[in-house]
């Protein structure tokens, strides 16, 4: 929470609490990996995960929608053969890339 003081018109101080600040961020580990990965999140947000996994061609290998409680028990990347990938995650607003590699 961060509390900001401002002078207002009439010469007194009013405090304005600014609550309305999110955060999100979101991991994959280990990486590299052999079997497969798991995703880590950070988020305020209350929205569906979106998971896109791309081979290094373009081509979509994997395609989910999950719950942010379900995020933490995802295990990606069983039957992926060996190579590098790209993980386009987003929920509302918020985007992020990941590139991963199994060995």
């Amino acid at each position: 929470v961060c509390t900001l003081t401002t002078p207002s018109l009439v010469g007194k101080y009013e405090n304005i609490e600014m609550n309305d600040k999110k955060e999100w961020n979101i991991v994959a580990y280990p990486n590299p990996f052999e079997n497969n990965f798991k995703l880590e999140l950070i988020s305020d947000g209350k929205e569906m995960i979106s998971l896109k996994i791309y081979d290094m061609l373009g081509h979509v290998v994997e395609n989910r929608v999950a719950e942010t409680t379900e995020i933490p028990q995802l295990e990606i990347g069983l039957n992926y053969p060996s190579g590098v990938y790209n993980v386009a995650i987003s929920q509302g607003n918020w985007v992020k890339n990941i590139r991963i590699i199994k060995r």
